[in-house]
């Protein structure tokens, strides 16, 4: 398990993030609008490393596919803390020697990590709950260590997870 920022990521406390669309050549006029979504994981990492002081995550890189990839910061919770349980990523390097990135091991992961069964445990046992359930990817624990909920990320069509580590 690593501890991240993140706190309860479903519709009631979602992360912050924008879509990043590339300079469209059927554009014209002064300013114009593109319909050109970034897709590139690199392209993402490349960005998200630039300007690291408002991007934490990005969700591109799975099949190539052409869904629209958002990229942004963690929503923070002075009450709760997450863990990430480290066997469903690796650790991979970003665009910049002094940046790494955890990916997610499948595709179609999203950065909402929704919340599905609780108990009124420190986090140690907390902890052995997740790792001994399959469907676990993180938990999130009050701050006083009274509460903890295992949850799962998303799974949405061609997306993949990549939270910034450095």
């Amino acid at each position: 398990m690593f501890q991240t920022g993140f706190e309860d990521t479903t519709s009631s406390g979602a992360p912050n993030y924008y879509y990043p669309f590339a300079p469209d050549t059927k554009g014209i006029g002064h300013p114009y609008s593109s319909n050109q979504p970034i897709t590139d994981a690199k392209v993402l990492t490349m960005l998200c490393d630039a300007y690291s002081s408002a991007c934490q995550w990005h969700n591109g890189g799975a099949n190539g596919g052409e869904s629209i990839r958002a990229m942004g910061m963690l929503g923070y919770n002075s009450t709760t803390v997450a863990y990430v349980k480290k066997s469903i990523g690796t650790i991979t390097n970003g665009s910049m020697s002094s940046s790494t990135y955890f990916l997610l091991g499948r595709s179609g992961t999203n950065i909402f990590c929704h919340r599905y069964v609780g108990w009124p445990l420190p986090t140690s046992l907390i902890k052995q709950q997740c790792d001994s359930d399959e469907k676990c990817d993180a938990f999130i624990m009050r701050v006083d260590d009274s509460y903890g909920e295992l949850c799962t990320f998303s799974e949405e069509s061609d997306l993949r997870l990549q939270l910034k580590l450095v």
